[in-house]
């Protein structure tokens, strides 16, 4: 335990050595943490299609099988899977909105996107998981200490409860604006439902402008540390951001530059003393390493770094 905390202290000592804010990554795993919306990727995509599917479990399955075949897509392939996945769902589910089939909901007329429009009306109203109200208050000393905060999160838990001081910018908003003291939802926002980013049309047009985000955070990182919090270390989200990054350093210290900066803090339950160590992340013939601190309580995260 005393080697672990120890560790851990040096590594946010380190960081306020700097004098450096972070940047911070958030995903949807904080959302599930804090919240009673706790849908992952593919259990939002099922409550999606429940909504004009009588089983969508077998319904989800079989969208999956229709992409391996038509598409060639692998199993393994989760990145592309879900963009094709998106563009099923929101096809079916729009179809079946017009036909009178999805009775609970109701699109104003201005709205184009039934679909959007839904998972608006799913996740713009949260409550709070009371058991966890101590920790997300420790969880609000971080909205001074970092001046840059980015997430694919589609809901408001950030903004309404956290990163309070933060200007919010949604998706190509981000690109007209300066990065300090922003919150960056670069998926879109629940707030602006056609913002969202979910077929593989929204990935595509997202994937043409993510490199400007990336040189936005180049600029960032070149003296300020990158944390990632609320993402598994094998997220795709995170694999193809640092990917962008990392083809535009050009020589091998800005590579190290880049990776004594990175730190992701993964979540395990049963953790009883963090764990710090560092770990790799291989694609297309790269191997970028950074730093993993896995715990189950977020407030030895956030007294650490305060």
């Amino acid at each position: 335990m005393i080697e672990n905390q120890i560790t851990l202290e040096t590594i946010f000592q380190n960081i306020k050595d700097t004098k450096r804010l972070p940047i911070i990554f958030v995903g949807s795993g904080i959302t599930k943490r804090y919240t009673d919306k706790k849908y992952s990727w593919e259990e939002l995509l099922k409550r999606c299609i429940e909504e004009y599917d009588d089983n969508p479990t077998n319904k989800y399955k079989w969208y999956r099988q229709k992409i391996k075949n038509e598409y060639g897509i692998e199993e393994n392939d989760s990145y592309q899977m879900y963009k094709y996945l998106g563009t099923l769902i929101e096809n079916d589910f729009n179809l079946s909105y017009y036909e009178g089939k999805i009775r609970g909901l109701s699109v104003p007329e201005e709205e184009e996107n039934p679909l959007k429009y839904f998972i608006k009306e799913l996740l713009q109203t949260y409550k709070i998981d009371e058991k966890m109200c101590q920790e997300i208050e420790e969880l609000k000393k971080l909205k001074d200490k970092m001046v840059t905060v980015i997430t694919t999160n589609y809901d408001t838990f950030l903004e309404d409860h956290i990163f309070v001081n933060h200007k919010r910018l949604i998706k190509q908003k981000m690109f007209v604006d300066s990065e300090l003291g922003t919150l960056f939802k670069i998926h879109g926002c629940v707030s602006e439902p056609s913002s969202i980013v979910l077929t593989h049309k929204d990935y595509e047009n997202f994937n043409k402008k993510s490199k400007v985000l990336s040189a936005k955070v180049i600029s960032l990182f070149a003296e300020n540390p990158v944390i990632f919090m609320g993402y598994s270390i094998t997220d795709e989200n995170i694999r193809n951001f640092l990917k962008d990054i990392y083809t535009c350093l050009e020589n091998e210290e800005e590579y190290r530059a880049f990776e004594n900066r990175l730190i992701i803090i993964e979540y395990e339950k049963g953790i009883q003393n963090p764990i710090v160590g560092s770990h790799s992340i291989y694609f297309d013939g790269v191997q970028i390493k950074l730093t993993k601190i896995t715990l189950e309580d977020f407030r030895l995260f956030t007294t650490s770094c305060t």
